[in-house]
């Protein structure tokens, strides 16, 4: 797909930092003269000139590592190839090989697993197919003052729970003997100098998301008792002293639940069909509904109107053509209705 080790050559060539680019190179000799002029009594003059006093600039050595991440990183449990992006440069005078490192850290919930790094080519951020895998040999060669981009790839265990959360360092670091052990300011015994950061890091966070699940509407009709000509005003459950026989009222209940993450369904409208062998019964309080475990609500219901039921309270039940039926309008996730309705056998 891309020539990738000379299209990561020229990124490091070009871009580079301004900071290091001011700084004088690691190697320039700097040479200096000074020089006395004077007059002598009679009308001559002189000039006397020093002796060079040269010295070379050595290398220092500093590295940054700058996460191009915004705040935590919400993810799945189970979620591979989650990527992370740095931008790693080179703040010192000279050429240096730095070597990546990306660690679990300690004090969260989990560790990600199946870390890789890749060189970011493009500098986009994710990883696109064929960049190059740097995960074996992490090093990267740095010019003075240039960057590089790289993205980090992890897997995510898929035991993780929602809220639960995994620190990952990602460090820098020179590769030159002895720089990321001694003091700022030594020399070392290969000529370089030990800035304030031979080594840096960033760490980053992944959090485990509350999982999305899709809207959608469940429906349960079952019966809730009986109550025949014998015993009037003493209904049972099924089951019970009650039995279905001509005269007998029946007592359904239609259970509605919205589920899913977030959001809500419009238009809500459950239609029961009463069966040819019953009539539906229209007593005030035999056909109600009620919301999220409130108080039940009666519906009177209006008999064949030539509209669908609106979602008012007191126009929200219809019956037409042998169908019960109820609007319930908007209904958010998580939202439950109950529907109690009532039919006579004949």
């Amino acid at each position: 797909m891309k020539n990738l080790v000379k299209t990561a050559l020229f990124v490091l060539g070009s871009v580079a930092s301004a900071a290091a680019l001011s700084a004088t190179k690691a190697g320039t000799e700097i040479t200096n003269t000074a020089i006395a002029t004077y007059d002598i009594p009679g009308g001559s003059s002189g000039v006397t000139a020093t002796s060079e006093a040269k010295f070379k600039v050595l290398e220092l050595i500093e590295v940054n590592v700058t996460s191009n991440n915004q705040g935590n990183q919400t993810v799945d449990a189970g979620d591979n190839d989650q990527a992370l992006s740095y931008k790693i440069t080179n703040n010192g005078n000279d050429e240096e090989v730095f070597t990546i490192r990306v660690t679990n850290e300690s004090g969260d919930n989990f560790d990600v697993t199946n870390i890789r790094i890749f060189i970011d080519a493009d500098g986009d951020g994710v990883y696109d197919a064929g960049e190059q895998d740097i995960t074996a040999t992490p090093d990267i060669t740095l010019a003075m003052g240039a960057k590089q981009d790289i993205v980090v790839l992890t897997n995510i265990p898929g035991g993780a729970t929602s809220g639960q959360q995994s620190k990952l360092k990602v460090e820098a670091s020179s590769k030159t003997s002895g720089a990321t052990t001694a003091n700022k300011g030594t020399l070392l015994p290969t000529g370089e100098v030990v800035g304030n950061n031979p080594f840096h890091s960033e760490t980053d966070t992944f959090v485990i998301g509350v999982p999305t699940t899709p809207l959608a509407v469940n429906i349960n009709k079952t019966i809730l008792q009986i109550e025949d000509p014998f015993h009037k005003g003493n209904p049972s459950a099924p089951g019970g002293v009650n039995q279905y026989v001509p005269g007998s009222i029946v007592t359904y209940q239609i259970a509605v639940s919205v589920t899913g993450s977030t959001g809500s369904v419009n238009n809500l409208v459950i239609t029961d069909q009463i069966p040819n062998e019953m009539t539906f019964v229209t007593a005030a309080g035999t056909f109600t509904v009620s919301k999220n475990g409130a108080v039940a609500t009666s519906l009177t219901p209006e008999f064949n109107k030539a509209s669908p039921a609106s979602s008012s309270a007191d126009d929200q039940g219809e019956f037409k053509d042998g169908d019960v039926i109820v609007n319930l309008g908007t209904a958010n996730a998580g939202d439950n209705f109950n529907i109690q309705l009532q039919a006579e056998i004949k």
